[in-house]
């Protein structure tokens, strides 16, 4: 078992961009442009309050800052052969130019430098930091440790970035305030020192919002829970579905404790962790009771925030970056006659199997002509449906559960470990063959 465990937390953290992540990007397209267009040339670093070079190091820099934005340029990685323009430099030129300007006339400035450097030329100073770039250009956030900006290359969505690593947490002192927090129908209007902008263009379009509220009445004696609520924000931070609050204020506390009981709270607490989503979502509950309740906070929030066995889009595969566990995929199709009673009879395995397969998470496709390419990458080589495969790109690591042998429990349950450690092959025995299940 302690060998699993290693095999899965290797298999999470080497975790890349798959091809599934891709396409999910791609369905986004709302966020798909940068603020300005590309010039024929490469970017010149001019957006900069720092530059690392032979005389400035990221030592100087974190000695005078606590908090520093990060834009690397890799002009060695084309976004397109056919193309001399690294269009990501231009991008994340273009945003960082918008921030800057925003923080001119903001106090921040002073306490959030824009620090820029050019991998090919000061490769062994980003080694260093951990960092190994694999775009034409990225940005980051330091705040301690770097934070990846996984977004699109816009001034105010990273400004919203920011901000919920700033103030991971909005306190919440009303209850018209808590009222307007926990309506996901409506953007959250920022009331922290940093000012971030509306975003309602983009908010309108987003298939996910999700809100998050602790109601802590005895605050002093949950000092480490409401650290670990923190530390669950910032990692979450990423997630632009998602923001994260908190009630102290004791008689909003018994307010909402009476108002809404066990539908908010354990019966024996006034101390609850509440979760607010627009999906559709079956589990029975959304809280987190603070003062038994013993599972991470982070992993409470990222798997509440999804329907059990999720339709894949960019917004559950931020989820799953955030988690960090190995994903594995149900291709589906709810429509088709012919497969149609199957795959429903394959999710609700899958969703029994996500309460004891704790270190996996599973998604599910639902089958249209764009995902035969998808399917083919990984080694699905037929069209028959539904199947279940598991790929890792970064790691060089995929499996298909085969055609011969049907989708049961014991199957599935088998099929998930022998993948996580590396046993899978085409001649593994499983429990069940169609024979036998039909005895």
């Amino acid at each position: 078992m302690k060998l699993l465990v290693f095999l899965v937390l290797w298999l999470s953290y080497g975790f890349a961009k798959t091809i599934f992540e891709m396409d999910f990007e791609e369905e986004s397209s709302q966020f798909q442009t940068g603020d300005l267009d590309c010039n024929p040339e490469l970017p010149t670093l001019e957006v900069h309050d720092w530059i690392i070079d032979d005389e400035i190091t990221f030592e100087m820099v974190k000695k005078k800052y606590k908090v520093f934005i990060l834009g690397i340029v890799n002009p060695g990685l084309q976004s397109s052969s056919q193309n001399s323009t690294c269009e990501e430099c231009c991008k994340s030129e273009g945003m960082l130019k918008n921030v800057q300007k925003w923080l001119e006339d903001n106090p921040y400035k002073k306490e959030i430098p824009i620090v820029r450097v050019d991998y090919s030329t000061h490769k062994d100073a980003v080694y260093k930091e951990g960092i190994a770039p694999s775009k034409g250009a990225i940005v980051k956030l330091y705040h301690g440790k770097y934070f990846d900006y996984e977004e699109n290359f816009q001034a105010h969505l990273f400004l919203h970035f920011l901000n919920r690593h700033l103030y991971p947490i909005v306190l919440l002192k009303s209850k018209e305030g808590i009222d307007k927090f926990t309506n996901t129908t409506l953007e959250w209007e920022e009331n922290t020192p940093f000012p971030s902008q509306p975003i309602p263009d983009y908010f309108k379009n987003y298939q996910m919002v999700t809100r998050v509220v602790a109601f802590v009445k005895d605050k002093s004696d949950l000092k480490s829970e409401l650290q670990d609520l923190k530390e669950a924000a910032l990692d979450s931070a990423i997630r632009n579905d998602l923001r994260v609050a908190k009630v102290t204020k004791k008689s909003l506390v018994d307010y909402y404790k009476e108002k809404m009981g066990d539908l908010w709270f354990d019966e024996y607490s006034h101390n609850s962790i509440v979760l607010f989503s627009n999906t559709e979502n079956t589990r029975d509950t959304r809280y987190y009771n603070l003062d038994a309740d013993n599972i991470p906070i982070l992993e409470f929030l990222c798997r509440r925030s999804m329907a059990p066995v999720p339709k894949l889009n960019a917004f559950v595969q931020r989820i799953h970056t955030v988690l960090k566990k190995p994903l594995f995929i149900a291709f589906v199709d709810f429509n088709d006659i012919h497969s149609a009673d199957q795959s429903r009879d394959l999710i609700k395995t899958l969703r029994i199997l996500e309460d004891t397969l704790k270190y996996v998470v599973f998604g599910r496709i639902e089958d249209n002509e764009s995902h035969t390419q998808r399917k083919r990458d990984i080694g699905i080589t037929w069209d028959g449906l539904p199947t279940l495969a598991y790929s890792n790109s970064g790691l060089g690591n995929q499996c298909v559960f085969p055609q011969t042998h049907p989708l049961t429990l014991d199957n599935i349950h088998d099929f998930v470990k022998a993948c996580l450690t590396g046993k899978f092959r085409s001649n593994f025995e499983f429990r069940d063959t169609f024979e036998n299940i039909k005895k």
